[in-house]
């Protein structure tokens, strides 16, 4: 599949599972957060290990707005939970699938018709390749100080791309069907 239909089918389920509610959302989280344990268990840990601030600031945020004698609060605030792992579950998964230029050349492809309006997807892609290089060389062991954190981390010249190169994927069957069966599950959601 394209790159830039699994990040369309991604960015989809996070509308749709905003949509379900009761037995059929737990269905789907758990389906989703299965699939990420079995196949990518390793980024999907370190992925919830990253937002766990996150999380548990959405769960005390809703406990804390709740009526106190209801545990209305207590739920609404695990199915908030359960929606975002279950969202960066199927982040796990789409990381896991494609390289960083892939999904690079993804994005370019998605943003490409901004172009047309004004936009520039070139310049949104390089810089993102930038921004995931420079991630990717920076000493994970490095203490920085608070003011250092707008500055970029010291990198060796050795380290500085020459060029970014993003691959031209075509689409296939596969990204029709996909997509057919977005329009399928909107529409049964609609309905």
């Amino acid at each position: 599949m394209h790159p830039a239909t699994a990040l369309v089918v991604w960015a989809s389920a996070a509308v749709a599972l905003q949509q379900l509610g009761g037995a059929a959302l737990g269905v789907a989280c758990a389906l989703v957060i299965g699939m990420a344990l079995a196949l990518q268990r390793r980024r999907f840990l370190v992925l919830l290990h990253r937002s766990r601030w996150l999380l548990l600031a959405m769960l005390a945020a809703f406990l804390l707005t709740a009526p106190a004698q209801s545990p209305q609060g207590w739920v609404a605030g695990v199915w908030q939970v359960a929606r975002l792992a279950a969202l960066l579950a199927g982040l796990a998964l789409v990381l896991g699938a494609y390289g960083r230029t892939e999904l690079l050349a993804g994005i370019y492809t998605l943003l490409r018709p901004l172009s047309r309006v004004g936009g520039c997807a070139e310049r949104v892609a390089v810089r993102l390749w930038l921004t995931l290089h420079y991630v990717e060389q920076a000493d994970p062991k490095a203490r920085r100080s608070f003011a250092d954190l707008g500055q970029p981390p010291p990198l060796s010249c050795s380290t500085e791309p020459s060029a970014v190169v993003l691959p031209a994927l075509r689409f296939s069957w596969r990204d029709a069907a996909a997509l057919a069966a977005l329009v399928l599950v909107f529409g049964l959601l609609r309905g």
